[in-house]
């Protein structure tokens, strides 16, 4: 029995360092598909030329079949999308967490033998297959909780710059030199995507309204799908563009306060679950200790006095 969980332990890890020395072991590229590549394409870029070449890129690979026959695949890329993080970062977390999760009853059960104890083997290979599936689950979990927080602080910023718009609109300018100025007067991830949809629109001779549309669909930001329908409306003229944005960030305001109000009374009520059981533990400690005093009262009378004058 321990010969076996030995063995299957020893197996694991060879298997994992295995993988580990073929993945970051440089890979060599044919000149034929290289040649074949920049024909079809015309250029070779140098993403392209690691993704062949770098481990972490085939080991994420390696593991997009088994996110594929799980399903939610695409759901997880639109939310990693809006979360800004790379689809080979997330599966390789992902296969990190299966692998820790799939060694750790392994490691409980080698230290089980070093102390004397025979867990069963296929208690042992369950607990790891658990594991490992949880672990590779793991990561998928606070993807919806961070994707909402992320939409929120989107809207939140989306209305600033909606203020700003609208300020510089009143002073005289253009309508795609207020969204442009605008754009580039604040910071953060919000603020850069905007300014990203501009320079897109600017280089291939569309409306910023089109590439907001479709930011918006990429994020799933209905403030944003509206903002570019009342841009592509209003056709970029004067007064009905500030009009246009001074409602929408009045609304825009008025729903964030609504979601702030909201979002404190949900946290509030989630307080009441910690309050309850720390009520609970304090009544049954001090209750405890109660008890014990009432059930060993008589215990005193048996102890006897010291007189103060011996």
């Amino acid at each position: 029995m321990t010969a076996l969980i030995a063995g299957l332990f020893g197996a694991v890890f060879g298997a994992g360092l295995l993988l580990l020395v073929r993945a970051f072991r440089p890979k060599r590229v044919d000149l034929q598909e290289l040649m074949r590549v920049v024909s079809n394409t015309g250029q070779f870029t140098l993403e392209q030329g690691s993704a062949s070449t770098t481990g972490r890129s085939r080991l994420a690979g390696g593991i997009a079949g088994m996110n594929s026959g799980l399903g939610g695949r695409d759901d997880i890329d639109a939310k990693l999308r809006v979360l800004g993080k790379d689809r080979r970062t997330h599966d390789f977390e992902k296969l990190a967490a299966m692998v820790v999760g799939f060694s750790l009853p392994l490691m409980l059960g080698a230290l089980a033998l070093l102390v004397g104890l025979r867990p069963p083997v296929l208690v042992l290979l369950l607990l790891a297959v658990a594991f490992g599936l949880g672990g590779f689950l793991y990561p998928d979990l606070p993807l919806n909780e961070q994707v909402e927080e992320r939409r929120r602080a989107f809207r939140h910023a989306l209305g600033a710059y909606l203020e700003l718009v609208s300020i510089l609109l009143a002073g005289g300018a253009g309508t795609q030199t207020a969204l442009e100025a605008a754009a580039r007067s604040g910071d953060g991830w919000v603020f850069e995507e905007l300014r990203t949809a501009l320079d897109r629109a600017a280089s291939t001779n569309r409306g910023a309204w089109e590439l907001f549309g479709e930011l918006a669909d990429e994020l799933g930001i209905d403030d944003l799908r509206d903002l570019a329908s009342s841009l592509a409306l209003a056709g970029g003229h004067g007064a009905r563009v500030r009009d246009s944005l001074v409602a929408k960030a009045d609304a825009m305001r008025h729903s964030m306060v609504t979601d702030l109000e909201a979002m404190a009374e949900t946290r509030t009520e989630k307080m009441i679950i910690p309050v309850a059981i720390m009520t609970v533990g304090l009544t049954a400690f001090v209750g405890y200790g109660a008890m014990t005093a009432i059930a060993g009262g008589g215990a005193g009378a048996d102890v006897p006095s010291i007189d103060a004058g011996q």
